[in-house]
C-alpha cells in the first residue's frame, strides 16, 4: 500500500499548495471530523475541506474483539483514502475486495504501520496524515477496517474417514492424512461455518489455504507460510475449488479432498498429475456477482 498510497498523495499534493496560498482573516474555528457507517461497509467521512492537519493522528472509531496486530504478520484491510484539501476520493477498496499486506513500514507507510500495530482485528481506525514539508505528498484522511485473516464462525463436526485438521499456535491449519487409499470422489467438509455472504462459482475470493499431498502428507503450498491471503477467481481455479467452494459462506473454513480429476488431472507435465490433493481453505472475503 505504501507505493500506491504515497503516489496518490503526491498526485493531489499540488492542490494543497494552491489552497495554502489563500489567506484567512476570520478567527480560527476548531475543525471536527466524524466517521459514519457500519464496520465492513463504505464509510462516510464528515468534515469541512480544506481540513487542516498539523500532525499525524490515529484514532480508533470501532474497537474490535480480535487479536492485536503484530509487526511482520499479514493484515487484511478495507480502506477509503481522501484528500484533506478537497474531500475528494483518492482510492478505496470498498465496493470490491479488501487488500492483504505484510504489516511493515516498507509495505504500508510508517504512519499507517504505527497506527495498526497493537490494534485489534475487527477494528475501524481513522488516520490523519499531514502533507510533507516539501509539499510532495498531500494531507490525507484514511479510514481502514481491519478484517480477520482466518475463518470466523461456528465449528462443524467433520464426517468420519476424512483427513483430520488441527490448528497450530500461529493459527495455521495442520492436515493429518488417514491411513488407506484416498477417496475417488470430491469430498467437501465445512469445518467452520461463517456468517457472511454465500459465494458462487463465479465469485472472486480472498482466501488463506494449505495444500497437502495425500500420498506423502507433504505441504505443497500454503499462504500461511508465505505472505498471507491471496485472491482468486473461482472460475479460473481447479474444478475441486469451483465445485467445492460454491455456496459456502464468507468466514468459513472448508476441507476439500480432490482426486486427480478435480485437481491436476492424470496427464503428464505437472508435478501433481495423478495425485489426490487435500486443501483447507479459509474464505475471508468475496465478490458476489449480481443476479441479472
Amino acid at each position: 500500500m505504501s507505493r500506491t498510497w504515497q503516489s496518490l498523495r503526491r498526485t493531489v499534493g499540488a492542490l494543497v499548495v494552491v489552497l495554502a496560498l489563500v489567506a484567512c482573516t476570520e478567527a480560527p474555528v476548531e475543525a471536527t471530523i466524524e466517521v459514519e457507517g457500519a464496520l465492513g461497509t463504505a464509510p462516510t467521512i464528515v468534515y469541512q475541506p480544506p481540513f487542516d492537519i498539523v500532525g499525524t493522528k490515529a484514532s480508533t472509531v470501532v474497537e474490535g474483539q480480535g487479536d492485536r496486530l503484530r509487526p511482520d504478520e499479514p493484515v487484511l484491510l478495507h480502506y477509503r483514502l481522501e484528500s484533506a484539501a478537497t474531500g475528494e476520493l483518492i482510492d478505496q477498496t470498498f465496493g470490491g475486495l479488501p487488500k492483504a499486506y505484510l504489516l511493515t513500514p516498507e509495505e504500508l507507510s510508517l504512519e499507517l504501520y504505527e497506527a495498526l500495530v497493537g490494534t485489534r482485528v475487527g477494528s475501524r481506525i481513522l488516520l490523519l496524515t499531514p502533507a510533507d514539508e516539501a509539499g510532495v505528498s498531500a494531507a490525507t484522511v484514511l479510514v481502514a477496517d481491519i478484517l480477520p485473516t482466518q475463518a470466523q464462525g461456528e465449528p462443524v463436526e467433520p464426517r468420519a474417514g476424512l483427513p483430520a485438521v488441527t490448528v497450530a499456535d500461529d493459527g495455521m491449519p495442520v492436515v493429518h492424512i488417514p491411513e488407506g487409499d484416498p477417496p475417488t470422489e470430491l469430498e467437501v467438509q465445512t469445518l467452520v461455518r461463517g456468517t457472511g455472504e454465500q459465494i458462487t462459482a463465479d465469485s472472486t475470493v480472498v482466501v488463506q489455504y494449505t495444500m497437502v499431498r495425500w500420498d506423502t502428507a507433504d505441504v505443497v503450498d500454503s499462504t500461511w507460510e508465505a505472505t498471507g491471503p491471496r485472491s482468486f477467481s473461482l472460475a479460473e481455479t481447479i474444478t475441486g475449488w469451483n465445485d467445492g467452494l460454491a455456496e459456502q459462506t464468507v468466514g468459513s473454513r472448508v476441507l476439500l479432498v480432490t482426486p486427480p480429476v478435480w485437481a491436476f488431472g492424470d496427464t503428464e507435465g505437472h508435478d501433481l498429475s495423478g495425485k489426490t490433493i487435500v486443501y483447507v481453505v479459509d474464505i475471508l472475503a468475496a465478490t458476489v456477482p449480481e443476479e441479472e
